[in-house]
């Protein structure tokens, strides 16, 4: 789904706070190399898990978890887009 948003160029954006997360050796595709490209086109931060592959939730979950708790945190104190 990804790629093909990638590809096709859709003009949407995400309307809220948003976090990428990916696993340092994730081989899925290009899914590190649409991240980065996401990243770079939208500015969306992103989170680079080390020693994690394409299940970074599963190879490295205490990070990932601390990862979207610091997000969520920091989210709660973000004025909603207007």
């Amino acid at each position: 789904m990804l790629a093909d948003a990638m590809e096709a160029d859709l003009p949407y954006a995400i309307p809220c706070p948003a976090l990428l997360i990916c696993g340092e050796k994730d081989r899925a595709g290009s899914c590190v190399r649409y991240n980065r490209a996401w990243h770079k086109k939208t500015g969306i931060p992103i989170e680079w898990i080390g020693d994690a592959g394409h299940n970074a939730n599963a190879d490295r979950p205490e990070v990932v978890n601390r990862l979207i708790e610091a997000f969520m945190r920091s989210a709660r104190q973000t004025p909603a887009p207007r």
